[in-house]
């Protein structure tokens, strides 16, 4: 993928998370995977408990894995807590401290390596519940660990091209995670 057209994802992917946020309330968690054949997947995540998070989050890497993917977006609301350290055992969700916020994050295969950039972004919400408008959280900006904020969101693509064996191994464990889901 080339710089400009990691530009040009990365500046749609906010543009339309902004929008899907104010007009609708609600901004669905979803991971977008760009093939090396240049296909666009979109894989819509759970992220309700932390069981049905983990098993989203390995499926949106299995899937980077066997389709070779140039490209793994991941936009949704989340909790976050800005200035300072959470407590050993309590998660952004349940600190008194957290912050509702739209996170997109992204890894892209530019040149030999792998950009990954992070974008948060607080939500306002008006006395209806409804999101008015959005403000910039500090932190916000391109980076390898983006303020801190490093793990799953910002590494859905692996640092390395898989090899077609992991390519066909990660597609046959997607393959039978579905399966167990469906059965």
């Amino acid at each position: 993928m080339t710089k400009s057209e990691f530009n040009r994802r990365w500046r749609q992917t906010l543009t339309q998370s902004k929008k899907a946020l104010l007009q609708k309330g609600v901004l669905t968690p979803l991971v977008v995977v760009v093939g090396r054949d240049r296909e666009t997947r979109l894989l819509p995540l759970d992220l309700r408990d932390n069981s049905a998070s983990m098993r989203s989050i390995n499926a949106a890497r299995l899937l980077a894995i066997s389709i070779d993917a140039e490209l793994a977006l991941f936009r949704g609301e989340v909790w976050v807590v800005v200035g300072g350290e959470l407590v050993q055992g309590v998660t952004p969700a349940s600190s008194d401290r957290r912050v509702e916020a739209v996170a997109v994050a992204a890894a892209a295969r530019v040149g030999a390596g792998v950009e990954r950039r992070l974008s948060l972004r607080e939500i306002v919400r008006g006395e209806d519940g409804r999101p008015p408008a959005l403000r910039d959280l500090k932190g916000s900006k391109h980076a390898r660990s983006v303020g801190g904020v490093d793990g799953w969101m910002t590494d859905l693509l692996p640092p390395r091209r898989p090899s077609p064996d992991e390519q066909a191994l990660a597609g046959l464990m997607l393959a039978a995670m579905a399966g167990r889901a469906a059965g």
